[in-house]
């Protein structure tokens, strides 16, 4: 019976599916490495043709600054070198969206109804 209940413990254990590791690689987000920002945004949407970056580190310019499409991680992506402190920023989606970054959960009221992201840069 011992032998029974260790082949069938034995069968289990060997049968069992291993997992794969999950790959790494880009993700969206902030990222920050000392005073160079990256910013790093994956659209929800396909018809997203254009993304931009906007905040008082920019002084909200309407028309922002472009990020750069990855169409090999479907990611778009901005570096910016910015001094320490605290800072609010939205992405602008095909020149007329304005959202917060879904992936960053640090967000301050806009006064306009909305949300800002927020980022600290530490000395």
């Amino acid at each position: 019976m011992k032998k029974m209940i260790f082949l069938f413990f034995l069968l289990l254990v060997t049968c069992g599916k291993t997992p794969k590791p999950v790959p790494q690689g880009p993700k969206p987000g902030v990222f920050i490495l000392g005073e160079i920002v990256l910013f790093v945004y994956q659209a929800r949407s396909t018809n997203i043709t254009n993304v931009a970056l906007t905040g008082d580190f920019f002084g909200w310019k309407a028309e922002g600054f472009p990020l750069t499409y990855d169409s090999n991680v479907n990611l778009w992506r901005i570096s910016i070198i910015l001094s320490p402190g605290t800072y609010q920023y939205k992405y602008i989606l095909n020149g007329t969206i304005f959202t917060n970054d879904p992936f960053n959960p640090l967000v301050s009221p806009d006064g306009k109804g909305g949300l800002n992201s927020v980022i600290e840069i530490r000395p």
